[in-house]
């Protein structure tokens, strides 16, 4: 009987390594997926407005939102460490809010063209004169970075959001 106290303990750390083994492969195989989640989640357009309106201050009722979220870093990594995210949207705004916001600041036209994302580049009116404010990103206070474009001739916003 002395070895079955022996092979007791044994079994019981061959059991709890063999435990241990289970929920670290299985922790592996999840980060394996994890790109291509990334990816899908990077190439959603997502139309909820709940978050350009919280973040996004002065578009008013607005008709519809398009908005994507992309990172910086890799989240992905097993390294800890920040992400920084991004996001990037274009807001049909009603007609009299879009001429309320242009009229709350100074816009001067856009010194370069936004790039606007490859997704969301369908939901850009063709000839869209972006304007630009600095007063507006300037008032804008949080953790985030926002920069608004403007084309209130044809209601329309792009806004670029990320975190710093």
């Amino acid at each position: 009987m002395p070895w079955l106290l022996a092979a007791v303990p044994a079994l019981a750390l061959l059991a709890a390594c063999g435990g241990v083994a289970w929920l670290v492969g299985g922790e592996v195989a999840a980060d394996r997926t994890c790109p291509d989640r990334l990816a899908a989640d990077k190439a959603k357009i997502r139309t909820d407005r709940e978050f350009p309106a919280e973040h996004v201050p002065g578009l008013g009722d607005f008709l519809d939102v398009h908005w994507q979220v992309d990172t910086e870093a890799n989240p992905c990594s097993r390294a800890p460490g920040p992400t920084d995210w991004r996001y990037q949207g274009v807001v049909r705004l009603r007609p009299a809010d879009a001429r309320a916001l242009a009229a709350a600041y100074t816009w001067e036209p856009a010194a370069t063209e936004p790039a606007v994302w490859p997704g969301l580049s369908p939901y850009v009116p063709a000839g869209a004169r972006w304007r630009h404010s600095v007063l507006y990103d300037e008032g804008y206070a949080g953790t985030r970075h926002l920069e608004l474009h403007l084309d209130p001739d044809r209601a329309v916003a792009l806004f670029h959001l990320w975190d710093s």
